[in-house]
């Protein structure tokens, strides 16, 4: 991270998943007064809800029943990969950081010191796969990234003493993403960090009590933020015309005539199109996909071309696809769209 005077830090007093999504949106689009390109880390915890990737069909990742049954609230998030559950025994974290030609937006960057930090509490942390933490094979947190103009958010988990039979009731993970992972349900795949810990009296807000003070040093030094009026208001009119909206959160899509879906190694990708007289007159992008950028960009640029093999290729030709879709390829994705 950059050190002017190490980081900017912000504590959510929120604990309503729109709020917090709210929240994190405001400070990755608006620079901080003072501080325009300063680093900064937003620690922050969600009650009983599920958080959707920004690409994913709703409906395709969660419970219905269990859903009204838990009265567990479903929001969609800004950033790519797939659906995860939240509740008081899970801390996320959020680096927002200005980019340059040189820097490194690795996931690695950003997972390094929370690695650190866990691994000196005795977990044997590492990264694994695309964007996760694993501690002895399972999953103690999920992470993806965004970008807005030079600014990029990277956001994660860490489940501390997650209710993770909830969590497996609540979620709908399809079988052939289980199978990539070589695991048999949601529940054998993921844990919590507390069952690793060398001394677990610890709770949970002494562990982010713990991660902010571990961070400080590693930056160097932190800056509280305090949420004036001013940001609290303009939070809660995002929270609840953005991320408390049904079109959000579940979206709604025109009946097409094409489906088609793919597993590959950075994610699931879903082409959906409406073709009408040989013109592509609607598309939707979805999957579990790691990305910078939205893929509405590209769903854009391809209606009301014609439905052709090298129109659509021509198209992904000139698109930075690894903002987009990660490691995969322009071949890859062509074979969703024929």
């Amino acid at each position: 991270m950059n050190r002017i005077d190490g980081i900017l830090y912000v504590e959510s007093p929120f604990t309503d998943p729109c709020k917090n999504l709210a929240l994190e949106e405001y400070f990755f689009y608006h620079k901080t007064a003072g501080y325009p390109d300063a680093d900064m880390l937003i620690l922050w915890q969600n009650e009983n809800s599920i958080i959707i990737g920004k690409h994913q069909n709703t409906l395709e990742e969660i419970n219905e029943e269990a859903v009204e049954k838990y009265g567990t609230k479903v929001v969609r998030r800004n950033t790519g990969g797939g659906a995860v559950f939240h509740d008081l025994g899970n801390l996320n974290f959020s680096f927002i950081t200005t980019e340059n030609e040189d820097m490194d937006i690795s996931y690695e960057r950003f997972l390094e010191p929370v690695i650190g930090a866990l691994k000196t509490l005795g977990v044997p942390a590492v990264k694994s796969g695309r964007n996760d933490i694993t501690a002895d094979g399972k999953k103690i947190s999920g992470n993806a990234q965004a970008q807005h103009q030079n600014r990029i958010l990277h956001h994660g988990t860490l489940l501390f003493c997650a209710d993770l039979a909830k969590a497996t009731e609540l979620l709908k993970v399809s079988q052939d993403k289980l199978s990539s992972k070589g695991v048999k349900s949601v529940k054998s795949r993921i844990g919590n960090i507390i069952d690793f810990l060398d001394e677990p009296g610890m709770n949970v807000l002494q562990f982010r009590d713990y991660l902010r003070t571990y961070l400080e040093k590693e930056a160097g030094g932190i800056t509280k933020v305090e949420i004036t009026p001013g940001i609290l208001a303009e939070t809660e009119e995002l929270a609840l015309h953005k991320y408390g909206s049904r079109d959000w959160n579940y979206g709604r899509s025109p009946m097409f005539n094409h489906r088609k879906e793919k597993r590959f190694a950075n994610g699931k990708v879903t082409v959906e199109m409406l073709i009408k007289k040989g013109m592509i007159t609607a598309c939707k992008i979805s999957g579990d996909f790691l990305s910078l950028c939205p893929a509405s960009d590209i769903e854009d640029m391809l209606i009301g071309l014609e439905y052709r093999r090298e129109t659509v290729e021509g198209v992904l030709e000139h698109v930075p696809l690894v903002k987009y879709f990660g490691k995969i390829t322009k071949d890859e994705l062509m074979e969703c769209f024929y």
